[in-house]
């Protein structure tokens, strides 16, 4: 239970799942009236008996009516997870004195003694809690299902025929007590599992599957496997499970969502070769503009409004161009309405997002744990919709693309934590294809180097015959735009006029930029490593990201978040 009445002047609750009538009374005292404490008591002993409802009573929200809402009518109010509230209406119409007001009902009101009664209103769905309501004898945990259906699957074939002793499978230990009373359910399942899958299977058991180091670099932690059941000795299909009904919506952490959408820029770079460069291309260009304040053009070459400035229009030309906050904020701004803005990229990074969320493929560091089919199960109707994700990135399935669909992504940017002009270095084979930056293997022939933007201001300056004399140590803790904006400080006071000095910064500035142009080059044919070369390159990195999924998927794609 999460109690707010610490920090409101309320009495209320949030997201109760109670397993007795004994445990609504703990929960609920102080919160509801006595009277009302019994209504819910009865309308939790009452469900509990009933088919299909998991959690009895479900409760998203409890509060007293009169001091949350001023009401004089009743004095409880709960709000119950919409999956309960079919069969608490029905329960609600069996009762002599439920008033039923079409999206609530009242029980307990005394018109002669206000305010009295409990309201109970259908929740939004959005709070629920998984396995911990009360259950019917016999009705299997979703663990306990994976070992049902692995039992039915093993021990008989499509056609139903058995081909051994159920006992004589390795999962039935586990659900030997709800065998008998879920045989019949757990066989008709079984044998819509023959049509997805093939070969001997196994459930995956308790665990983490170990994590790469790619997704630990994120400060990601979780490691439960997307893998619930495997088939063949390798995991020919890797399944991932889910009851169908009842969503968690669960969502990632923080840092989940790093690494998954990294993982899927990586992915772009890597199978969408044609697409990355072109979205380089647009930075390149725009990041050239914000540095020459949009008119890099006339700027290069040497006319329109720069061969016409007067020297103070220059001054103020070389405010904008060294406007040290708004630089940053213009590149950070530009990556981020890219990222979203473009729709062929915004459609593609979605659909790797879907495919390493389903899979982690990244995530993990072994096969097994990585799913390759997605099965959703109907334990009452016996029914399974089966997903197919693909082996690989590059062979992604029309299922995944579908399910990306309902996938929306948003992400800011913000200056590097670490050392900007710490070398990024990127492997190349004779043939150009690149291999993992900053890795060094001996059979790689060639070593390219893509330098930092700082580290092209600090080159750039260093050759320069006016200003090289002046560089020193101190000017490497400056960042890129308070490194040429000292640069043309000091050099103002040494040319002597103000022609001289906006002629060094013209020049200065022609020379970057065809540095600039270079390194977007190599960054082009950087492949899987595209992104984060330009990343580096720019000193950049994620702020803050939110991956919101469709809740049909969702416990899919982020199992034990």
């Amino acid at each position: 239970m999460k109690s707010f009445s610490q920090y409101t002047q309320y009495q209320e609750s949030f997201d109760l799942v109670p397993q007795s009538k004994k445990e609504i009374g703990t929960e609920a005292r102080g919160i509801l009236t006595s009277a009302s404490i019994k209504l819910a008591q009865k309308l939790f002993n009452d469900l509990a008996g009933t088919a299909d409802i998991p959690d009895p009573i479900n409760i998203e929200r409890m509060f007293q009516s009169g001091k949350k809402t001023g009401s004089t009518t009743y004095d409880g109010n709960i709000k119950i997870h919409d999956y309960v509230w079919p069969a608490a209406l029905k329960w609600a119409k069996s009762e002599r004195k439920a008033e039923i007001k079409g999206k609530y009902f009242i029980v307990g009101h005394n018109p002669k003694k206000m305010p009295s009664g409990l309201k109970v209103e259908k929740g939004k769905g959005t709070r629920t809690a998984k396995g911990k309501g009360a259950k019917k004898a016999g009705d299997p945990a979703g663990a306990q299902w994976e070992n049902l259906i692995t039992v039915a699957y093993n021990s008989y074939n499509s056609k139903g025929k058995q081909i051994k002793k159920p006992v004589e499978d390795a999962a039935y230990a586990e659900v030997s007590n709800l065998w008998d009373q879920n045989k019949e359910m757990s066989l008709k399942l079984g044998r819509k599992f023959h049509t997805a899958v093939s070969g001997e299977m196994t459930q995956f058991g308790k665990g983490n599957g170990k994590l790469s180091a790619y997704w630990t670099s994120y400060g990601a932690g979780n490691g439960t496997p997307k893998t619930d059941m495997y088939t063949g000795s390798k995991g020919t299909d890797r399944i991932s499970l889910k009851k169908s009904g009842g969503s968690q919506g669960m969502s990632p952490t923080k840092e989940e969502t790093l690494a998954v959408l990294n993982s899927a820029l990586d992915q772009v770079g890597a199978q969408e070769e044609g697409l990355m460069k072109s979205i380089i291309d647009k930075i390149d260009t725009e990041f050239k503009q914000i540095i020459l304040d949009g008119s890099k053009t006339d700027f290069l070459k040497k006319k329109g409004i720069f061969g016409e400035m007067e020297s103070d229009e220059w001054s103020a030309k070389r405010d904008e161009i060294l406007d040290l906050d708004g630089k940053h904020k213009e590149i950070q701004g530009m990556l981020a309405e890219l990222s979203v803005k473009d729709p062929t990229f915004y459609k593609t990074i979605t659909e790797y997002i879907t495919y390493e969320a389903c899979t982690g493929f990244k995530k993990f560091a072994e096969p097994l744990p990585k799913a390759n089919i997605m099965i959703e199960f109907n334990p009452d109707k016996g029914d399974v919709i089966t997903y197919k994700l693909g082996s690989s990135p590059s062979k992604m399935s029309s299922d995944v693309k579908k399910i990306a669909s309902g996938v929306k992504f948003a992400v800011t940017f913000k200056t590097g934590q670490g050392n900007p002009s710490s070398s990024f270095r990127a492997a190349f084979t004779k043939k150009g294809d690149a291999k993992e930056a900053g890795t060094y293997v001996e059979s790689y022939e060639e070593y390219s180097h893509i330098p930092t933007f700082k580290e092209l201001v600090y080159e750039t300056l260093a050759e320069d015959n006016i200003f090289s004399g002046l560089l020193t140590e101190n000017y490497k803790q400056l960042d890129e735009f308070a490194l040429l904006d000292k640069a043309w400080k000091s050099v103002t006071k040494l040319a002597g006029n103000a022609k001289k000095a906006f002629n060094w910064l013209k020049r200065v500035l022609w020379t970057l930029l065809d540095k600039v142009t270079e390194a977007f080059k190599k960054i082009r044919e950087l492949g899987e490593r595209a992104w984060k070369g330009m990343m580096t390159f720019l000193n950049l990195e994620i702020d803050k990201a939110h991956i919101k999924t469709d809740p049909k998927f969702a416990d899919f794609m982020w199992k034990g978040q």
